[in-house]
């Protein structure tokens, strides 16, 4: 099944995303760990990301469709997940383009929707790992042997640039506006299942297994 989570920074699609990876098997694509890697790489399209990620501007839709189009070429083409993709109108009908061009179509949308208050709330005590981007919460998501990153055992983190009340204020705003149209884009395809995101990381996954009857 082609899956796909929206909703804001903060929500916990990628504590989900993780668990689809690792239990069930599916080939996560997160736009953030590509722009991040991007970045990582000192590459021109990666400065001009860290600058804009920075200031809270939203990443023009050439550059993700760019990074997502050659990231799913060399992926295999069942059990995909797409993690905060697409974000607008474009990317989703680009999106629907793209698998078309594979014989694939998207099962599943889930919309991790939580308050404003939960998101500021969870920001303030988010740090990830350096070297492998691996995102934590404090105290909701801690790594299971403290100071040491579950993913690579890397024991060197930091707080992200853009986790300030100030920017997140401004990507919900945009968010917010970009995010009604894809609801009803696929809500009108009969795709979108809505979760309530401000539960236990336990009562998220179960209903979200419930919507992918996996």
């Amino acid at each position: 099944m082609i899956v796909v989570f929206i909703g804001p920074s903060g929500c916990g699609k990628g504590t989900q995303a993780e668990f689809l990876k690792n239990k069930k098997g599916y080939t996560h694509i997160s736009t953030g760990d590509l722009l991040r890697s991007e970045q990582q790489a000192g590459t021109e399209i990666g400065c001009k990301v860290k600058e804009d990620i920075a200031n809270g501007k939203l990443i023009s839709d050439d550059i993700v469709l760019a990074l997502v189009k050659k990231k799913l070429e060399l992926l295999p083409k069942n059990g995909i997940l797409f993690d905060g993709f697409p974000r607008t109108l474009k990317q989703a009908k680009a999106l629907d383009l793209m698998l078309l061009d594979i014989k694939k179509e998207i099962g599943c949308v889930v919309d991790f929707s939580v308050t404003e208050d939960e998101l500021y709330n969870r920001i303030k005590g988010r740090f990830m790992c350096i070297k492998c981007s691996r995102l934590y919460n404090d105290p909701n998501y801690m790594p299971k042997v403290k100071g040491v990153c579950d993913k690579c055992q890397s024991t060197e983190f930091k707080t992200r640039p853009d986790d300030t009340a100030e920017v997140l204020s401004k990507r919900l705003a945009w968010f917010k506006e970009l995010v009604t149209p894809i609801r009803e884009y696929y809500k009108q395809k009969n795709l979108l299942k809505t979760l309530d995101a401000s539960q236990s990381i336990l009562q998220v996954r179960e209903e979200m297994v419930s919507f992918l009857r996996i």
